[in-house]
């Protein structure tokens, strides 16, 4: 479940890790919630 919207208004439980991929994207681990977090170059949260 993704927030869809603006990404400083997107809230992580327990950000653990993060990546990049060559778009410019964003890949954050939130381990409460057993996610992959995707922020989008745009940015966006997924």
């Amino acid at each position: 479940m993704g927030d869809n919207g603006d990404a400083k208004l997107a809230q992580l439980s327990y950000p653990y890790g993060v990546a990049a991929d060559s778009s410019g994207n964003l890949y954050i681990a939130d381990l409460t919630n057993s996610q992959i977090r995707r922020v989008e170059a745009e940015p966006n949260v997924k």
